[in-house]
Parts: structure tokens; C-alpha cells; sequence
């Protein structure tokens, strides 16, 4: 009886496994890349929060950590990324401090605007992307796409332990700084004896 459930179960996860890319019939292998030519994100793992084969269910780009340096003229700024199907990857920066001589594991890139925001289109790969972004006074806040969730930030050399972030804009320190100067309350005590 128990051997009788193994091969039961084992039947039952065979019907249920995805079928492999080396488990198609050979006759069917010569149409394989014509049947999956309009579903690129097959590569990209499902996200659990949303419904299943819908537009964004799918996350093919995977931002690893942004170190960036804040000094008085810009900012240097390198992304490391993973990306699963060719896909859009949206870098720090937008209209008012646009990335600069942006480049992908060492070769210049292109940066285009989708939405207003600075984004590379990337094949699958691995990749290190770096660039500068160039002001003339230093904002008290940048843009940074809430995708990226690891940050290591310097601002004039100095390293910045605790990085304030609100919804896609990053402090710069200053603002900080100058956020607890204006919080800060002055009391003065009179009596008369």
C-alpha cells in the first residue's frame, strides 16, 4: 500500500512540475523560439503581490546597492544590477540633475527619458553602471527610484550612517541638518526674586 502512494505522489508531482526547456519533444524544439518570441519576461521571476500573467507581475530588472558620493559641484554615483529579460532600469537623477557620462561595465550608455525619469534599457546580464551627476549648488534632496532599496551615501567625503529617505527622494544631509536646526527650541527662563 505504501509503495502504491510513492507512485502516486510521484505521478502527481510529474503533472504538476514546468516543463523544462530540455524536456520539449525534439520535433517541437525548432519552434520553440518562435512560440516564446513575444513573451520575453518568461525569464523573470512572478511577483506574489500581484496577479498572475498581468503587466507588472513580472520583475525582470533587480537593482543591487547605489553608492553615492554628494559633493558642492555633483555627484558619482555606481549601481550594481541584475537583469533577467531585457528590461528598463531607472537610474538616480532626474530633469534637473540628469546622469552624465553614464557607463555600463566600463562602455559609454545611452540615458533616455521614460516618464521624465533617466532610465538605460539593458539586456540580460549582470552589470555595474556608474556616472556623475552635475549641479551647481547641491540639493537638499535627489531623486532615487524606490526600486533601489540599498544605499550607501557620502556627502563631502564624510560617510552617512543613517540615510533619510521619503518615497523616491533622498536626503542630502543638508536638509537634515537643516530640518533639526529649525526643530530645535530655544528656552529662556526669568525670574524674579
Amino acid at each position: 500500500m505504501r509503495h502504491r502512494h510513492a507512485w502516486l505522489l510521484g505521478l502527481c508531482l510529474a503533472l504538476v512540475a514546468p516543463l523544462m526547456a530540455q524536456d520539449v519533444p525534439p520535433a517541437l524544439r525548432d519552434w520553440q523560439g518562435w512560440v516564446l518570441h513575444d513573451a520575453p519576461q518568461r525569464d523573470c521571476p512572478p511577483l506574489t503581490n500581484r496577479a498572475p500573467d498581468t503587466d507588472g507581475s513580472r520583475q525582470c530588472a533587480w537593482p543591487g546597492r547605489l553608492t553615492l558620493a554628494a559633493g558642492n559641484d555633483g555627484a558619482s554615483f555606481a549601481l550594481q544590477v541584475r537583469v533577467d529579460a531585457p528590461a528598463w532600469v531607472a537610474l538616480p537623477g532626474d530633469e534637473r540633475t540628469w546622469p552624465q557620462q553614464v557607463s555600463v561595465d566600463n562602455q559609454p550608455a545611452t540615458v533616455l527619458a521614460r516618464d521624465g525619469a533617466p532610465m538605460l534599457w539593458l539586456q540580460p546580464g549582470d552589470y555595474q553602471v556608474r556616472g556623475t551627476l552635475p549641479w551647481t549648488a547641491r540639493p537638499a534632496r535627489l531623486r532615487v527610484p524606490q526600486s533601489i532599496g540599498l544605499v550607501t551615501l557620502s556627502v563631502d567625503g564624510a560617510a552617512v550612517t543613517q540615510v533619510e529617505r521619503h518615497a523616491d527622494e533622498l536626503t542630502l544631509g543638508e536638509a537634515a541638518a537643516a530640518q533639526r536646526a529649525t526643530d530645535a527650541l530655544s528656552v529662556r527662563v526669568y525670574r524674579r526674586l
